[in-house]
């Protein structure tokens, strides 16, 4: 937890910890809104992250008399909650 007085520099050295670590591969830097239900944000823009959208698929498994199937597709599990993102 960061704390200080107005005027100290807790957004200026949060904003300097972000820039340092997008500019590393493996670190997923996410802002988010405390005004808004953070579980659901938080969910919703890792989705958005390109190099995780994969983990975000959907299977399924069609069976019949004869035959298999199984199809796999891209899924979006937050979209309803897109609309209240910002």
């Amino acid at each position: 937890m960061i704390t200080g007085v107005r005027g100290s520099g807790k957004t200026v050295m949060l904003t300097d910890i972000s820039k340092h670590f997008r500019k590393d591969k493996d670190w997923i830097v996410i802002e988010l809104n405390p005004d808004r239900d953070l579980l659901h944000s938080f969910a919703a823009k890792l989705y958005d992250q390109k190099n995780l959208k994969d983990l975000f698929i959907k299977a399924k498994l069609d069976l019949s008399v004869l035959r298999i199937g199984v199809s796999i597709e891209k899924s979006n599990p937050f979209l309803i909650f897109r609309g209240k993102l910002y």
